[in-house]
Formats: structure tokens, sequence, C-alpha cells
């Protein structure tokens, strides 16, 4: 009986698991690089849009206003005065003025001679669009920021000669 030498050659059990374990770690390594870059993508995204809202609703929180009157001015139409409540500016630009829901564009700034009114101050605004109400005429006037805040005001003339609401 002849003894025939073994020619196969192969791996070993030992070898093969070890070049398993190799694939696998660098499948591993291979998930995290992907996961790791679409994490801080998110991330970066979500820190953006928040800084946005927040900046937004800060923004809301110091622009702040009041419609302290409502008057008739000397050429018949409807005069405003604005007070800035808040703690930043208020500008004129930044502002639109809404008869009974109805955008006005007819607005002139009276007063002060510069466009913005620090906290504390009053705006006067002309509202050259729309007379004065009548006599048993509402008016409703709504005047919104572009920071998202607003302020409203019922005018009702309830008297002859009533100049004011």
């Amino acid at each position: 009986m002849r003894i025939m030498p073994t020619t196969k050659k192969g791996l070993t059990p030992v070898l093969s698991m070890v070049l398993l374990l190799m694939i696998a770690v660098a499948a591993v390594g291979i998930m995290y690089g992907f996961v790791m870059k679409l994490q801080k993508g998110t991330q970066s995204n979500i820190q953006k849009q928040t800084g946005a809202m927040q900046q937004k609703i800060q923004q809301q929180i110091n622009t702040q206003f009041d419609i302290e009157s409502v008057f008739k001015t000397s050429d018949n139409h409807i005069g405003i005065s604005l007070r800035n409540t808040g703690s930043s500016e208020i500008c004129f630009k930044d502002l639109t003025v809404y008869v009974n829901g109805v955008p006005t564009t007819g607005v002139v700034k009276v007063s002060p001679a510069t466009d913005c009114v620090t906290p504390g101050q009053i705006m006067i605004l002309n509202v050259t669009a729309y007379p004065f109400p009548a006599l048993g005429q509402t008016d409703n006037i709504k005047i919104a920021s572009t920071a998202g805040t607003s302020a409203t005001y019922t005018c009702s003339i309830t008297e002859t000669g009533q100049t004011s609401c």
C-alpha cells in the first residue's frame, strides 16, 4: 500500500477565521464612516434650522408695539399713534397697515423724522388711502410687522364731531 503525499493546499480553520474577522472589521469601519458623515450633515442642518427659529422668536419678543390711539387728521384721514413697547427699534418699512382686513399702500409716516423708533418712542402714521370713519361707522385697524407681531384697534364713531376713537 502506497501512501500518497497530500498535495491539497487550503486554509486552515484558524486562518479562515482571521480572514473573516478582518472582512467584518473592514465592513464595520466603512459603515461607521458612512453613518458619521450622514449624522454630521443632519446635525448641521438641524442646528441651522434651530438657530433660525430661535432668531425669529427672539425678534418677535423684541418687536412689540401698541396702537395708542386713532384720530382724525387735518385732511380727514385716519391718523395712528403707535408706541414701541418692545426692546428693539421698529422701522416704518417693516410695518403694514390693514384697514378692515385690507392692506393699505397709502400710509405716510408723519413723525419722528427718522424711519425707526427706539423702545418707548411713538410713531405717528397717516393713512391717506382711507378717510376717518363717519358717524355710526366702525373700522378695524391692524398693524403687522415683518417680525410676525401685530396690534389691532377698533375705531367706532358714535358721536357727531368725534375726532378720535
